[in-house]
């Protein structure tokens, strides 16, 4: 059974743009975000040619769209910002009931489809919050598929790890010389997770078909974060030839 990602931590601010025309909407919405257990941190524009303009140079969680703005409405505006950054979390605030308006957002992408007549507010901000935190685990998960394509060849055995030291994945190296499946490692790392960069270590000796022990392995560990939020760590076990200095 592949061990899950765990879900990482909403603690730091959750980055949100608000494209609004409407400075009441805009206050509304920074107040019930100063009320909230997690913080919010808002940037609020009124047109599409300043969201874009932003979200040209700059990311975030969660972007808030309204779909009719000063110059931009419907779909048209929701589209524009989906072409120009595929990979960011929408969601569409607007004044339009319509049911096929909200079937084509969510077919062009968006993570919800809210009515601002028919809001719930606290169902706003969990909105939000929901859709900050699959922005963030989508983001780790890529991190770690990309990190992890990096390892799998490397000689050496190299697994990665999260803060309290469970492996996630390791390459198979690791798995001929510490043990251990690709898909359900259970070897126990509390002992590494508690070992510095650097330190050296000795692992039993393997046995040979004959039943015959090899002489101890002696590594030195080598540390470095992965993922974003350096959330991830992957532990290198450098065999001492080859190990630096």
């Amino acid at each position: 059974m592949k061990t899950p990602l765990p879900d990482p931590t909403l603690s730091a601010p959750v980055t949100l743009l608000h494209v609004e025309d409407d400075p009441s909407q805009t206050k509304l919405l920074a107040r019930l975000a100063g009320q909230s257990a997690t913080p919010i941190s808002i940037t609020a524009v009124p047109t599409l040619h300043q969201a874009l303009a932003i979200l040209a140079i700059d990311t975030f969680d969660v972007c808030l769209l309204d779909l009719g703005l000063p110059d931009s409405v419907g779909l048209a505006t929701l589209r524009s910002v989906a072409a120009l950054r595929p990979e960011q979390p929408i969601v569409v605030l607007t004044g339009e009931s319509d049911p096929w308006l909200a079937l084509g957002a969510i077919k062009m992408g968006a993570q919800d489809f809210l009515v601002k007549d028919h809001m719930d507010l606290m169902g706003l901000m969990r909105t939000i919050q929901f859709a900050a935190l699959r922005s963030r685990q989508q983001m780790l998960a890529n991190t770690m598929v990309s990190s992890t394509v990096l390892l799998q060849a490397l000689p050496v055995p190299v697994a990665v790890v999260d803060v309290v030291g469970a492996v996630l994945w390791s390459n198979p190296a690791w798995q001929i010389q510490v043990g251990g499946h690709r898909d359900d490692t259970v070897v126990d790392l509390n002992w590494l997770a508690a070992s510095p960069d650097g330190t050296w270590v000795e692992l039993a000796p393997l046995m040979d078909q004959s039943g015959k022990a090899s002489i101890p392995r002696r590594y030195q560990i080598l540390r470095c974060s992965v993922g974003a939020g350096q959330i991830y760590e992957a532990i290198t076990l450098v065999p001492a030839k080859a190990s630096r200095g």
